[in-house]
This record gives structure tokens, C-alpha cells and sequence, in this order.
């Protein structure tokens, strides 16, 4: 193919563009546009409260949830509620009656919630304290990880 041809080829096809360019143009000046009511109203929109306006859309009313939002709120969540108070420790159900302090034999005697007398030595349990030492007047037990002080005047334990 030579120069000639060649040219001729591009000055076809570029005529041939410029005329689609110009029946584009054409076409898209006298096609009719519907104009919406707001530009006709000047440029106030138009709303219908009326559900039977178009069925296809949902009422005005439905919309009011979400316009009533407060969008203008803070951005932060609100700290956590605090953690609920552990649950109190059950109290102590064995009641101190009496010693025994003989010379290589020491034993507690208590009262248990059935009303049944139990005598205990050093390191032993009762109900659910470990009993761990033994003196004149009181013992002391390791109840739920305390240490408490039982003396035969006391109804129950102090920690």
C-alpha cells in the first residue's frame, strides 16, 4: 500500500467520524426530554404524602423512623457497665465447744450446723475448714483460703 492509498484511507475514516459525531449531536438536540416538577417548580421538591401517588414507592410516613435519627450524637460508646460485686463468702457453720491440750494429744471439739459434736486434730477437716493449730481458749482454721480465729466464748468465726 502506498502513501497515497494511505491518506486516502485516513481521510475517509476521519470523514466518516465526524459525521457520526454530528447525527449524534443532531439526535441528542431534537430528541424531547421530560423535565422533572422540580426544575419546573424552581427547584423546590415537590413531596407527596399521599400513598396512592406511586404505589412502587413507600409513603412518606415510612421514612419518618429514619429522619428522626440523631446523626449528630457523640462517637464514642459509653464506658462498660461495671462488673457485678463477687458473691459474698458463706459464713462459717462450726461453732468452737471445747480443747483438749494433753501432752502429745491436741483436739478441737465443735459443734457442726447438724447439731453433731466432732472432736478434730491438727491438719484434719470439718465441714470446709482445715483446722490449724490449737491453744488455750481458741483454735485457729483455714476456711475458703482465710485464715480464722475461733475462741470458746465466740459463736462463729472472726477473720
Amino acid at each position: 500500500m502506498n502513501t497515497r492509498t494511505t491518506k486516502s484511507l485516513l481521510w475517509v475514516t476521519a470523514t466518516l467520524f465526524a459525521g457520526l459525531i454530528a447525527a449524534t449531536v443532531l439526535w441528542v438536540w431534537l430528541t424531547p426530554v421530560a423535565v422533572p416538577d422540580a426544575v419546573q417548580n424552581g427547584g423546590a421538591m415537590a413531596v407527596s404524602t399521599d400513598p396512592s401517588h406511586d404505589p412502587t414507592q413507600p409513603a412518606w410516613k415510612d421514612y419518618a423512623k429514619v429522619v428522626e435519627i440523631e446523626l449528630r450524637r457523640p462517637l464514642y460508646d459509653p464506658p462498660p457497665a461495671p462488673p457485678p460485686p463477687p458473691p459474698a463468702k458463706p459464713a462459717l457453720t462450726i461453732k468452737l465447744t471445747g480443747v483438749i491440750l494433753d501432752p502429745g494429744r491436741e483436739l478441737a471439739v465443735f459443734q457442726t450446723r447438724s447439731g453433731s459434736v466432732e472432736m478434730v486434730g491438727i491438719g484434719q477437716r470439718i465441714e470446709k475448714a482445715r483446722l490449724i493449730s490449737i491453744k488455750q481458749g481458741g483454735v485457729v482454721v483455714e476456711y475458703l483460703g482465710e485464715q480464722v480465729q475461733l475462741s470458746l466464748s465466740d459463736d462463729g468465726g472472726q477473720p
